[in-house]
C-alpha cells in the first residue's frame, strides 16, 4: 500500500519537498545578511564604549546564529547503495528539509535574542 501511494503520488511529494527546501534556504539567506546588519550595529555601539553585555551578547548570538545558518545549508549527500528506491530517496529528501529547517529556527531565535540585545544596547548608549 506505501509503495503503491509513492509510486502514484511519488513526483507530487518531490515537488513538495523542493519547495519546501527552497523556502528553508531563502529563509537562511536571509538570515546570513540580518545577522551581518546586526553584528556591525553590535559593534559600532562597541566601538563608542558603551552596551556592556549587550553588545557582547548581541555578538555572540548573531556569530552562533550565522554558523547554525551555514551548518543548515551543508549536505550530506548519500551513497548510491543507500537511496536505491523512490521511497529510501523521498525519505533522505525529508529528513534533509526538516534538519535545515530545525537549524533555522534555531537560527531565527538566535537571531532574534541577538536583535533585542542590539536594541538594548543602543538604547543604554542612547541614554547612557
Amino acid at each position: 500500500m506505501k509503495l503503491a501511494l509513492l509510486e502514484r503520488e511519488g513526483s507530487e511529494a518531490f515537488a513538495f519537498a523542493d519547495r519546501v527546501n527552497d523556502r528553508v534556504i531563502a529563509k537562511a539567506q536571509g538570515l546570513l545578511a540580518f545577522n551581518a546588519i546586526i553584528a556591525a550595529a553590535a559593534l559600532f555601539v562597541a566601538a563608542e564604549g558603551a552596551g556592556g553585555w549587550f553588545v557582547r551578547g548581541a555578538f555572540g548570538s548573531s556569530f552562533i546564529a550565522s554558523v547554525c545558518t551555514l551548518a543548515s545549508l551543508f549536505v550530506f549527500w548519500a551513497d548510491a547503495e543507500t537511496v536505491r528506491s523512490r521511497g529510501a530517496d523521498l525519505e533522505m529528501t525529508v529528513y534533509l528539509v526538516c534538519r535545515r529547517a530545525a537549524l533555522t529556527g534555531a537560527a531565527t531565535l538566535l537571531s532574534l535574542a541577538a536583535s533585542a540585545m542590539t536594541l538594548g544596547a543602543f538604547l543604554a548608549f542612547q541614554h547612557g
